[in-house]
């Protein structure tokens, strides 16, 4: 896995062009974007189920393409499919098994296709429509936190699968970057 910070979100078109060109190049397997795909902060948002108690989730905001890209199967239900779901899907939600024991279902599969309340009404409900999971985005000594995954399209952390060669890909996406943002310096990571 490759990872970078674009210059901009998806909402720019240099960045979904940098995307498309990016996921053309020989050696890679998948290109997703993010906002944060591991890190050290904290982003929360407050949600409860039908009839039951508010609680603060981690959030995660990406593509569609996140899970595939990372290799993530579901526990239950799917994930993210970029067939299925657009950039933004402000109705589903992708929930992790820590998350769908801290709202109180049963089991991961109990908790597909249920609703989740935003109790400041500030969005409508979110169907479940997967669980996750439990993926680490914070170091291996902290405890896996209930986390919601959401899509937006104002991410920007790039996260590219490479099939054999990372550091060539790396090189082509180093290539690439200048057509794209010729103001920017670049610093491809490889995790």
């Amino acid at each position: 896995l490759l990872m970078f910070p674009a210059a901009n979100d998806m909402r720019d078109a240099r960045t979904r062009a940098l995307r498309d060109e990016i996921a053309r190049l020989p050696d890679v397997a998948g290109v997703a974007v993010s906002h944060m795909p591991f890190n050290v902060g904290q982003n929360i948002t407050t949600l409860r189920r039908e009839g039951g108690q508010v609680t603060d989730l981690a959030i995660y905001v990406m593509t569609p393409e996140f899970f595939d890209v990372l290799g993530v199967k579901p526990v239950a239900g799917r994930l993210y499919d970029p067939t299925l779901d657009g950039a933004r899907e402000p109705g589903r939600v992708v929930i992790n098994a820590s998350a769908a024991r801290r709202l109180g279902f049963a089991t991961a599969q109990d908790a597909v296709g249920k609703s989740l309340i935003n109790p400041d009404g500030d969005s409508g409900p979110k169907q479940i429509v997967g669980i996750a999971p439990d993926i680490r985005h914070r170091s291996a000594r902290d405890e896996q936190q209930p986390t919601a995954y959401l899509l937006h399209d104002q991410v920007g952390m790039f996260i590219v699968r490479t099939r054999a060669n990372p550091e060539a890909t790396a090189h082509a996406i180093e290539t690439l970057w200048p057509r794209h943002f010729p103001n920017e310096t670049l610093g491809v990571v490889r995790m």
